[in-house]
């Protein structure tokens, strides 16, 4: 790696990670498996997978990572998950994280907690993004980082923001990590109803609604057609169903059918002070540019802004129980209780199917074919799943 560039608050930009002399620290990033991800070293031990995650106000990290990566106890804290819950965490401190082969940060402090998916192990704050002025670029894949100056803002559009940002980069390093937890909070509106949301790119759906928000407005039983669903935060899980609106507006930009993940207002009765999250499958089809400076949030339709979206099509929730792949829960009139399948049942994959792409299979396009076994009562039959959309 080439010699440090200037400190850029407790992390140092690495020379490679410049676009030119003068040009932003650029951070490689992927889009897939439903997640804004970067490869990330720590303590000289690694790669490992680490998802971006606006909705987190800290690093975390899986506890299977924290022995490999030699990382020491720091304290405990904390945390509130997406239920509007709080949760005791245990945090591991590491003297040296480089995120993206670019971006190097010191005396780190990982929450003990997971992000989900296959293969992914860890996740980056949104503090990352407030140090500088800073583009996010899902359809280049690429967090760009400005020490000096600010991109051409041609195209964007100010999102009025409902909290203040705190302006960390004038702060040490430590009395900036341990400032009031940073939030994206705007106003949307949802068929023309407003909502307080929260921008979180490691909420790998379009729309979460808060269980809170749902039992306020009556949203549970207000649509006809919905389908099962489940979600998982970095510390906890939920259960909801799915449901689609009409229009999901953002400054002036609309989106046409966005998919809504209702949480069960009967699994919790704790209020948030906001009604809930706009998640990765949303912006994804946005660049966002933040200036915690200015207290500016930008964003520019990108290329992305008119593709449908995805969502489980199949009409059953899959999860791992007593270490089978089973049949958690099943909507009534679906692809899947249509194809024979029914709660309980065991799944068995094709060799060259993993779970993570069994899982991303269920959110395909309506007339794709899914074909795997079954195991019911010691019996095993074949499965051919044909998706359509539920609502």
């Amino acid at each position: 790696m080439a010699a440090a560039a200037a400190p850029l608050l407790g992390l140092t930009g690495i020379g490679a990670a410049r676009a030119g002399d003068e040009g932003p620290i650029v951070i490689p990033m992927r889009l897939s498996d439903e997640r804004f991800w970067t490869e990330v070293w720590i303590n000289k031990t690694g790669p490992y997978r680490f998802i971006l995650d606006t909705g987190s106000p800290r690093y975390f990290i899986a506890p299977r990572i924290v022995t490999q990566a030699a990382l020491t106890y720091a304290q405990s804290q904390n945390i509130g998950g997406i239920t509007g819950a709080e949760h005791a965490q245990r945090n591991y401190a590491a003297s040296e994280v480089v995120i993206g082969g670019v971006l190097r940060d010191r005396n780190v402090v990982f929450a003990l907690a997971s992000p989900g998916g296959d293969g992914f192990v860890g996740g980056m704050p949104l503090g990352l993004l407030l140090l500088r002025p800073t583009e996010l670029d899902f359809a280049e894949g690429q967090i760009r980082i400005y020490e000096t100056g600010k991109p051409s803002l041609d195209g964007y559009q100010r999102l009025p923001m409902i909290e203040q940002l705190e302006d960390v980069s004038m702060m040490g390093p430590m009395a900036a990590r341990f400032k009031p937890e940073p939030r994206l909070l705007i106003d949307v509106r949802l068929d023309g109803q407003i909502y307080h949301m929260m921008l979180d790119t490691g909420a790998p759906g379009a729309v979460t609604l808060s269980a809170a928000t749902v039992a306020r407005r009556g949203l549970w039983t207000k649509y006809p057609k919905w389908a099962e669903t489940d979600g998982r935060g970095v510390i906890e899980s939920f259960r909801g169903r799915n449901v689609r609106l009409n229009t999901l507006q953002i400054g002036e930009a609309t989106m046409a059918n966005p998919v809504v993940q209702l949480i069960d207002p009967s699994t919790t009765e704790i209020a948030t002070s906001h009604d809930g999250l706009i998640g990765l499958e949303v912006l994804r089809r946005m660049g966002l540019f933040i200036d915690a400076g200015s207290n500016e949030l930008w964003m520019k339709p990108n290329g992305a802004m008119s593709q449908p979206f995805r969502y489980n099509r199949s009409g059953m929730v899959i999860g791992v129980r007593d270490r089978v792949l089973r049949v958690m829960r099943l909507s009534p009139d679906s692809p899947a209780s249509a194809a024979g399948l029914a709660v309980g049942d065991a799944i068995t994959l094709p060799p060259d199917v993993t779970v993570r792409s069994f899982r991303n299979g269920l959110t395909d396009a309506p007339g794709r074919v899914l074909q795997f076994e079954a195991q019911r009562d010691g019996k095993t039959f074949p499965v051919k799943l044909i998706l359509r959309d539920l609502i």
